[in-house]
């Protein structure tokens, strides 16, 4: 009782990897330790998943805040939420349309979002900014009837597929990625697993990339999304505006850098309307987003 009494539980944070690097740093873990154990991928999926679930369970019979959190993002990320007040966003943006572009157009939009989207949100000092993309997964398994359909042949491919992480700029991430040495260790036995039932590993991360990303909508005060003359709507998009709407004390807010206007020819949604703000002008977005409106876990 004594102990109870002293312990007060002021949050609950789930640091996750994608399944892939999860996997390499399990097996290269068993190899240091001679353990000899085999180990599915498909395990670490629902392990994983199993583990988020347990989280907000107990963080919902606690009555305390569950964030989950990709170790991809920024240090500065974790610090901020755990030890100043801040405000939460999560930064939507087209990612499956973007996949679904040539190998040239789909770089230069995904370094356009970076550029113009996720960076200035990432590195904004009062915001705590939760990025889609630093979980990313279809990589190494492949979206049908795309360029992605075929698996990377080698870790070094798979990391050129992998959406830049240039938010992350000079400040370090949560966790160090995994060595390309120990990564390509154990590469090919994960590429002939995966290939084995690609079908069931595609199915279950998609399911998994939908139940995480509404976890980040949720985990946020702010939703800021974008839309572009290359991709003036998204169904993806679409559907967190409509999980945010869900909740009268959340913003929505549309960075419409290309002012896309109703009617004709790449036009934008009629769904993108009545938000909490719009601007063509991220600096703008950033201007008007509400200040220290989530307090520290630790304050």
């Amino acid at each position: 009782m004594l102990t109870e009494a002293k312990i007060q539980v002021k949050g609950i944070v789930t640091l996750i990897d994608d399944f892939y690097s999860t996997y390499f740093r399990i097996r290269e873990y068993y190899r240091q330790r001679s353990i000899q154990e085999t180990m599915n991928p498909l395990d670490v999926l629902y392990w994983r998943n199993i583990d988020l679930m347990l989280a907000h369970m107990l963080a919902n019979q606690l009555g305390i805040r569950h964030y989950t959190i990709s170790v991809n993002h920024p240090l500065s990320l974790l610090t901020k939420l755990l030890f100043q007040k801040h405000t939460t966003i999560y930064a939507g943006h087209p990612i499956s349309d973007i996949r679904r572009k040539g190998d040239a157009e789909q770089q230069a939009l995904m370094s356009r979002v970076n550029q113009e989207h996720l960076i200035p949100l990432s590195h904004h000092p009062g915001a705590v900014t939760f990025i889609p993309d630093t979980t990313d997964e279809f990589p190494i398994i492949g979206i049908p009837g795309t360029s992605m359909a075929n698996p990377p042949a080698t870790i070094q491919e798979l990391r050129q597929r992998i959406w830049p992480k240039d938010w992350l700029n000079s400040d370090p991430p949560i966790a160090s990625p995994v060595p390309d040495d120990v990564a390509g260790r154990y590469f090919d036995e994960l590429l002939t697993k995966i290939r084995s039932n690609s079908t069931l590993f595609q199915e279950a991360v998609l399911g998994q990339i939908s139940d995480r990303d509404y976890r980040l909508v949720n985990q946020s005060t702010n939703f800021v999304f974008s839309l572009f003359r290359e991709i003036p709507t998204s169904l993806g998009v679409e559907q967190e505006l409509v999980q945010t709407r869900r909740y009268a004390d959340k913003n929505a807010y549309f960075f419409n850098p290309d002012s896309l206007q109703p009617g004709g020819g790449g036009s934008r949604p009629n769904w993108a309307t009545h938000v909490t703000g719009e601007n063509s002008s991220i600096d703008e977005i950033i201007r008007v987003l509400p200040q220290n409106s989530d307090p520290s876990l630790f304050g």
